[in-house]
């Protein structure tokens, strides 16, 4: 009994360490949403768009610290958007939306942001690792 609780910790734990370490365009429901975000933001007038490249210094940038809310938000409305213009339902939004909630569960994120050419750009990173950045 003692070996099942030992092996079920250090599965736990191993599991926690190992997603810290995944990029966030690793996963494949979010990368897939975020790809068609990304590619529909010119037809989409008031598109937010999520990309996986960082666009700017965060040290040219204004930061803050907060929960994962604003990411989470940010992705709902970046959806709603996108599905009022192209409704597909074959695209795994909720899977998407369950992972990013369970990989920014509990982390404190630093959110940068910047206008480039009347953009607003959002870069959040999470212990000074690059995670996404959002365009607006």
């Amino acid at each position: 009994m003692k070996a099942l609780i030992l092996i079920i910790f250090l599965f736990i734990g191993a599991n926690a360490i190992a997603s810290d370490d995944v990029p966030l365009k690793s996963i494949p429901s979010i990368e897939e949403v975020s790809w068609a975000l990304e590619s529909s933001r010119w037809d989409i007038e008031e598109s937010i768009y999520f990309s996986f490249e960082e666009v700017q210094d965060p040290s040219k940038m204004i930061c803050s610290s907060k929960d994962k809310s604003e990411v989470i938000s940010l992705f709902q409305i970046a959806f709603e958007r996108f599905s009022n213009y192209y409704p597909d339902e074959e695209l795994p939004y909720k899977k998407a939306l369950k992972e990013l909630n369970k990989y920014l569960d509990g982390k404190v994120l630093d959110y940068c942001y910047s206008e480039i050419d009347g953009e607003k750009i959002l870069q959040v990173y999470y212990n000074s690792k690059f995670l996404v950045s959002i365009g607006q």
